[in-house]
C-alpha cells in the first residue's frame, strides 16, 4: 500500500510590525522646546530691561531740540541703580466727562527700592536722565507717572539760588547746551515764513502788532538777526508756570537740596518750599495748610528726609515743565541715564 505524502503546512505570512507613531510626539517635543526657548528669552529680556538697559522712544517734546520726538534711545540703569518694579497690579479709575485719564482705583505696590545704589556724582552734572515726572495726582503710582527726560544740574547737598532770573548752583550759573531753545519775539518786514524755513524753524505764531512768537536756539536767533528784513528779535523770558522759582526767590542765600537723612526745621518762611518735596517725593500722607505742613493729620515742626533730591532742567529754557515748576525730584523717581552722551 502506497503511503500518501503529507502536504507541507502552508507558511504563515509574517505579521507586519506597526511602526510607532512618532510624528505627533516629535511635533509636541518641538513645540515644548520652542515654548521653553521663548520663556528663557522673555526672562532674559526682562532681566536686561529691569537691571541693565532699556530701549525707549522719546515722547518728551520739551527736549525736542536735543532728541527729536520718535527717536529711539537707550536708558542705562547702572546709575542711579536699577529700581525694583513698584506697581505689581493696578485697576484704572473711570475717565472723566471728557475722556481724560484720572488715575487708579486700586494698586498693588511695593515701596520704591533699588537693587543697588549708584549715586549721581558731581561729574555727572548736566547729563540727561530719564525719570517719572512728579504731579499732584496721588492716585497715580510713581512708576506709572509720565516718563520724561531732563538734565541733572544740581545734586543732593548743592546750593541752588535764583538771581536775576538765572539759576545759580554752588555760586556758578547753570549753562545750557547749544541745542537749548529760547522764546523770542520777532519783528520783520513782510512775511517771515520763508525766512524761518531756511533755518529749519517750522513752528511760529503771529501775535499782536505782527509780532512773531517762536522758539529757537541762540545760533538760530543770530541767523535770523542777519536777515535784512528783520527789524528786531528779542528774547522774552516766560516764568508764569515756574511755581517753584517763586518760592526759591525768597531764599536769598540759596536753597540746599536735601540728602537722605537730613533733618530740617519746618517753620514760618520755609515750610512752603519743603512742602512740594515732602508731599510729592517722600511717599507719605502729607498736606500743606495755611499754618504749616501736616503729616498723618498732625502739624509737624521738623522732618527727616527719606530720599535725596535732584534739580532737573529740560532744554526748552522758557517753555518746560521741570524742577522750576514742581521742585527738586526725589531719587525714587529716577529711572536711569541716557547713554551716548
Amino acid at each position: 500500500m502506497v503511503q500518501s505524502k503529507k502536504r507541507p503546512a502552508p507558511r504563515k505570512k509574517p505579521i507586519a510590525k506597526k511602526r510607532p507613531a512618532t510624528t505627533g510626539k516629535k511635533s509636541k517635543g518641538a513645540i515644548k522646546e520652542w515654548i521653553i526657548a521663548l520663556l528663557i528669552a522673555l526672562v532674559l529680556i526682562t532681566f536686561i530691561r529691569v537691571l541693565l538697559v532699556d530701549i525707549v522712544m522719546v515722547r518728551d517734546e520739551q527736549m525736542q531740540a536735543t532728541f527729536s520726538s520718535g527717536k529711539v534711545i537707550a536708558i542705562s540703569k547702572i546709575s542711579p541703580g536699577a529700581r525694583f518694579p513698584i506697581t505689581l497690579f493696578s485697576w484704572e479709575s473711570p475717565k472723566d466727562s471728557v475722556g481724560n485719564f484720572t488715575g487708579y482705583d486700586f494698586t498693588l505696590q511695593l515701596p520704591p527700592i533699588r537693587f543697588w545704589s549708584n549715586k549721581i556724582k558731581s561729574t555727572d552734572k548736566g547729563k540727561i536722565y530719564a525719570y517719572n515726572e512728579p504731579d499732584d495726582n496721588p492716585k497715580i503710582p510713581i512708576d506709572k507717572k509720565k516718563f520724561v527726560l531732563g538734565r541733572a544740574v544740581a545734586i543732593p547737598g548743592d546750593i541752588v539760588l535764583l538771581e536775576q532770573g538765572q539759576i545759580i548752583v554752588n555760586g556758578v550759573a547753570v549753562s545750557y547746551p547749544l541745542s537749548a531753545e529760547y522764546f523770542y519775539h520777532l519783528k520783520a518786514k513782510g512775511s517771515s515764513k520763508a525766512m524761518l524755513a531756511k533755518i529749519e524753524i517750522e513752528e511760529a505764531s503771529t501775535g499782536k502788532d505782527g509780532i512773531v512768537q517762536l522758539y529757537a536756539t541762540k545760533e538760530q536767533a543770530k541767523k535770523i538777526k542777519a536777515f535784512e528784513s528783520v527789524k528786531s528779535i528779542v528774547h522774552e523770558t516766560v516764568s508764569s508756570h515756574h511755581d517753584f522759582m517763586h518760592l526759591l526767590s525768597k531764599f536769598k542765600k540759596g536753597f540746599r537740596l536735601p540728602t537722605k537723612g537730613d533733618s530740617i526745621s519746618l517753620e514760618a518762611g520755609n515750610f512752603e518750599i519743603y512742602a512740594p518735596l515732602i508731599i510729592g517725593g517722600e511717599s507719605i500722607d502729607a498736606e500743606l495748610r495755611l499754618d504749616g505742613l501736616y503729616i498723618d493729620g498732625k502739624i509737624v515742626s521738623a522732618y527727616t528726609f527719606k530720599n535725596s533730591y535732584y534739580f532737573m532742567l529740560k532744554d526748552n529754557v522758557d517753555n518746560s515743565i521741570d524742577s522750576r515748576s514742581y521742585g527738586p525730584v526725589s531719587e525714587s523717581y529716577l529711572i536711569g541715564r541716557v547713554t551716548g552722551q
